[in-house]
């Protein structure tokens, strides 16, 4: 089986009053599926939003030794912008 990157996230966590999934829960469900990564999030807190895109970041790179997948600059594209590859510019993500 492909081995993919897994990051649980529970949005809206500034609505604890409107809660659907308890944190007992989503506990156990991150334990279930092999101890992923659990965050609660709030968009409009800026709680966890950059955290989670940080920790899948860092296990792609883990995956794929620090290169990006389908050439430079990775994306649908492959690094090639109108028929041209960008070269010089380089992005690192810690």
């Amino acid at each position: 089986m492909e081995e993919v990157p897994i990051v649980m996230v529970g949005n809206k966590s500034d609505l604890e009053g409107d809660r659907q999934v308890s944190k007992n829960r989503a506990n156990h469900l991150s334990r279930k599926w092999g101890g992923v990564p659990l965050y609660e999030s709030s968009a409009r807190r800026r709680l966890n939003v950059d955290e989670v895109f940080l920790n899948l970041t860092r296990q792609l790179m883990k995956m794929y030794g620090g290169e990006v997948p389908g050439g430079a600059g990775g994306g649908a594209g492959g690094g090639i912008a109108g028929g041209r590859r960008k070269r010089g510019r380089i992005c690192t993500i810690l």
